[in-house]
């Protein structure tokens, strides 16, 4: 789980993780922090398209979100690992690699003005993650994602967060058969009878309190206007 430069304190040194990940694996960690219009926050990114796999098998239609996520996208050989992309953004969404426009924003303490550079940044749906599995020959299994903070304690229970965190755990161990959905827990609510008590003091009222109100207030009229008439 790699963060995207800005957030980390990489600066313009070179990153070797980055480095293995591209020429051992095909992956490619982008140089860019997501934007996503269609979110609350532009910085969290939110997803709820996957790609076909069993981490995500089974997520169709739940959200996920990455707060401050970069891209991640992969080089497929022949040869090489078998590599899928996992999650995707909206389509109002790219990722963004003017990290100067993003410094100057935050200096003058103002909302960036922010818009995709066709040709240079990649336009949403843009990869969040991807899994690769070596040649049987070589072994080994990987998945990369552009974001931490998902699998924060703060973020972790929230919406699929968790599940797709401990899919990938699961895949990754070679344990498939155990990638499920984590049950929800369920709030159950009880309705408590009423006492006997109160069961009466009820069936007093609606039956004999009620209606002889009603009644008395008919008499009160009808001796009230026959001592007129």
């Amino acid at each position: 789980m790699q963060e995207p430069i800005p957030v980390t304190e990489f600066g313009d040194d070179p990153d070797p993780l980055a480095a293995y990940l591209e020429e051992s694996w095909g992956i490619i960690l982008g140089e860019d922090i997501v934007v996503d219009v269609s979110s609350n926050q532009l910085f969290v990114a939110v997803a709820n398209e996957y790609g076909n796999h069993p981490i995500t098998e089974k997520m169709q239609g739940l959200m996920t979100f990455y707060p401050t996520v970069r891209s991640i996208t992969s080089i497929p050989t022949d040869l090489g690992p078998n590599l899928t992309s996992l999650v995707f953004t909206s389509p109002q969404s790219w990722a963004e690699t003017d990290f100067a426009a993003l410094q100057v924003s935050a200096e003058t303490q103002q909302a960036p003005q922010l818009t995709p550079n066709e040709g240079i940044d990649i336009l949403g749906p843009v990869p969040l993650a991807v899994s690769a599995e070596a040649p049987a020959t070589s072994g080994g299994r990987l998945v990369v994602f552009g974001d931490s903070d998902f699998a924060s304690d703060g973020f972790y229970a929230q919406f699929g967060n968790g599940d797709i965190f401990i899919n990938s755990l699961d895949w990754v161990a070679e344990q498939e058969e155990i990638i499920n959905l984590t049950p929800k827990d369920n709030v159950q609510r009880f309705m408590l009878p009423p006492q006997n008590v109160i069961q009466n003091a009820i069936l007093l009222g609606v039956v004999f309190v009620l209606p002889g109100l009603v009644l008395f207030a008919g008499v009160v009229v009808w001796a009230q206007k026959r001592r007129r008439g």
